[in-house]
């Protein structure tokens, strides 16, 4: 059983988001790790730290009404 999963898609900026629908508002948005790579030992949280610097990914609050 295949038990892997493939990113669809990606935005650069998720503002444009809300340009698809006026249904649809940005609460907030983060970097990936930013509130958890106080949890881990140190050279996970420079590798964590560097991803957050590069934004491979983040978190979105999205709501749609």
């Amino acid at each position: 059983m295949d038990k892997s999963a493939y990113l669809k898609w990606g935005i650069n900026n998720i503002m444009e988001i809300e340009k698809w629908d006026t249904n649809i508002r940005i609460i907030s948005d983060m970097p990936l790790y930013e509130e958890h790579k106080r949890n881990y030992p140190m050279i996970m949280r420079i590798g964590m730290n560097i991803a957050d610097i590069l934004k491979p990914m983040s978190l979105a609050h999205i709501k749609i009404n």
